[in-house]
């Protein structure tokens, strides 16, 4: 047996381990519901849990990105409603360029207010507000809002639920799959 001198100190060796190879970068940042953050160039993040949500991701100029992930009914842990979405999206944006846009959600029912579209009043579904539908109002309120060139915007109309990880290939192209193995392989 050791004297008291060679204590073996497990915690203290791994806290060091940890401090040696531990890298931020490495580490994917979680999107969760209701919540809109600027993603700095350098790091990975991913949505949790899509299922009736809505994500959008803008691609800046410089590389960052901002993340939004839109639930349709409210929480107790909501930072942003639908309805402020645009507002925070902007704010984080600044005056960069938005360069290119990402829009999924597990369904199809979001309106151009981004809120749920529950329409049954046929008679209004006829007005050309209501022209288009679902995923078409949030990338046609994206493009004019961010100014965005349409053809840059991609929307994700499959509907998968999941957990959503989106990133720009190499050549520039947005690339999404609902498991990190497939979006790596398409990088």
């Amino acid at each position: 047996m050791g004297s008291k001198n060679e204590e073996f100190k497990p915690e203290a060796e791994l806290k060091q381990y940890i401090d040696e190879n531990h890298n931020e970068a490495d580490e994917k940042i979680g999107i969760t519901e209701g919540q809109i953050k600027e993603i700095p160039k350098d790091r990975k993040f991913y949505y949790p849990g899509i299922d009736s949500c809505l994500i959008i991701t803008l691609f800046l100029e410089d590389g960052t990105r901002v993340a939004c992930h839109l639930v349709m009914s409210g929480g107790q842990n909501i930072e942003y409603k639908p309805q402020d979405a645009f507002v925070k999206m902007q704010e984080l944006a600044g005056d960069r360029t938005v360069k290119k846009i990402y829009i999924a959600a597990g369904t199809n029912e979001w309106s151009m207010d981004l809120k749920q579209e529950k329409i049954l009043d046929f008679d209004a579904m006829q007005t050309t507000e209501h022209k288009l539908r679902g995923l078409d109002f949030v990338a046609n309120t994206c493009q004019k809002k961010f100014q965005c060139d349409i053809k840059d915007i991609k929307i994700n109309r499959k509907n998968q639920k999941g957990d959503y990880y989106v990133d720009l290939s190499s050549d520039g192209k947005i690339v999404c799959s609902v498991e990190p193995a497939k979006l790596k392989s398409k990088l």
